[in-house]
């Protein structure tokens, strides 16, 4: 009969029970000081045991996210608990958002936080790429049930207008025709926003018409490529 393997030793830098939590693990006191870690824990934030001198608990979250942060390490120290997500900058300088829990413990004679957290950033970028998609099939499913319902041009134009504003988040826009006129090349608007005018030339019965192709608002269509303005009013394109 063989003797029992003694569990491995816990070290002042960590604990390898602990390095096979699924996530980071940490456990600070009051001041933010930490007591507790894993090593994947010294990986994400690219620190080693020396590092940790002086370290707070605190600074790998993002100034925007301090206040949710310390609201949350108070309701444990006062204790409660909390499980949340939370924003924090990693070893190579990103953003990355993890969803963690954390529970009060008591350690040497005082109130400790012990925090739990996983890396979920790749799974929100992918619930919102399929948001994303989800919204832009409603959008082509809306305009398709308006062309079968022989809706006419400008019900789905100005439709289509919407949608397109709304999932870019921009605030003015068009959709228009590339037309060939007696006078040369010109845009006919099939839905603009954010327009208007009494100009004859330019508001006709069926829609507006841009005969001047040399300016910001008809760049990105005669470049076919994206058009950047900082500073519009002083656009050399006008």
């Amino acid at each position: 009969m063989s003797d029992p393997v003694a569990p491995p030793a816990a070290t002042p830098w960590g604990d390898p029970i602990l390095d096979t939590a699924p996530g980071i693990f940490f456990m600070f006191d009051a001041e933010g000081r930490l007591a507790r870690w894993n090593q994947p824990y010294l990986v994400a934030f690219g620190l080693s045991e020396r590092d940790l001198a002086g370290y707070h608990a605190l600074t790998p979250v993002p100034p925007d996210q301090l206040e949710k942060a310390r609201l949350a390490m108070a309701e444990v120290l006062a204790g409660g608990q909390f499980t949340m997500e939370l924003d924090l900058i990693v070893a190579d300088g990103t953003r990355r958002t993890f969803y963690g829990t954390g529970v009060p413990v008591e350690h040497d004679g005082r109130r400790h936080v012990a925090s739990l957290a996983v890396d979920i950033t790749e799974r929100k970028q992918a619930e919102a790429q399929l948001r994303r998609s989800h919204e832009i099939l409603a959008c082509v499913s809306r305009l398709l049930g308006l062309y079968v319902d022989d809706s006419d041009g400008n019900t789905v134009f100005e439709a289509a207008l919407d949608d397109i504003l709304r999932l870019t988040g921009s605030q003015y826009g068009y959709i228009a025709e590339w037309r060939q006129t007696a006078e040369g090349p010109c845009l006919q608007s099939l839905a603009i926003s954010g327009f208007a005018t009494t100009d004859p030339d330019l508001a006709r019965a069926d829609g507006f018409y841009m005969s001047n192709l040399e300016n910001l608002a008809t760049a990105a269509v005669t470049s076919r490529a994206p058009v950047l303005a900082n500073d519009p009013a002083r656009d050399s394109r006008g």
